[in-house]
């Protein structure tokens, strides 16, 4: 088409609005307000750690390629935490989205190898204290996300068994996330 240099594909605007919108955040040179939430940077200096949702994917290793947690906030917004490939500049790093494909997904930030959460603009308290519930409490999170939804939230399989109905997940995902299952 006719298009001037200086138009520009509002997909590719949003994506670069986000892209330098992290990167600010993620500098701490400004306190980034978000559009649907009221989460909020305290300081610069603060760094919020949730290295126990690092640990569950470490339990992972060599069991699953690619692991993925699928849950739902308390506001009912869908979250999904998956390690990136290798290709990825954030490679072994946990991406936080709403599990839309790549590109029309809704990016809330990500975890380091180190557990510290790294916010993007969608980030909001209810999906922040998703993750940190999460990481203080894996088996509880799934448990609870098995009970309401009846899907195991590692798998998404409809949990059928008495026990893993009981338990909220089911025991393959329990040894390859290394939580408790059953007696």
């Amino acid at each position: 088409g006719n298009r001037s240099s200086a138009t520009m594909d509002k997909g590719i605007a949003d994506r670069v609005i986000d892209a330098i919108t992290s990167a600010v955040w993620e500098a701490g040179l400004v306190a980034v307000a978000d559009a649907g939430g009221s989460f909020e940077r305290k300081d610069s200096t603060e760094s919020v750690s949730v290295d126990g949702v690092m640990a569950l994917f470490d339990a992972t290793h060599g069991k699953i390629k690619y692991p993925k947690i699928r849950l739902k906030t308390e506001s009912g917004k869908k979250l999904v935490l998956s390690r990136a490939g290798n290709r990825s500049k954030y490679a072994g790093q946990i991406m936080l989205t709403d599990g839309g494909p790549f590109g029309d997904n809704v990016y809330y930030g990500r975890i380091d190898e180190g557990g510290k959460v790294f916010p993007a603009r969608a980030m909001s308290d209810d999906v922040m204290g998703t993750i940190r519930n999460l990481s203080a409490d894996p088996v509880k999170v799934a448990g609870a996300h098995g009970h309401e939804t009846g899907q195991c939230c590692f798998c998404s399989r409809t949990l059928t068994d008495g026990r893993s109905v009981t338990v909220g997940y089911g025991p393959t995902c329990a040894g390859n996330f290394g939580l408790p299952w059953g007696d």
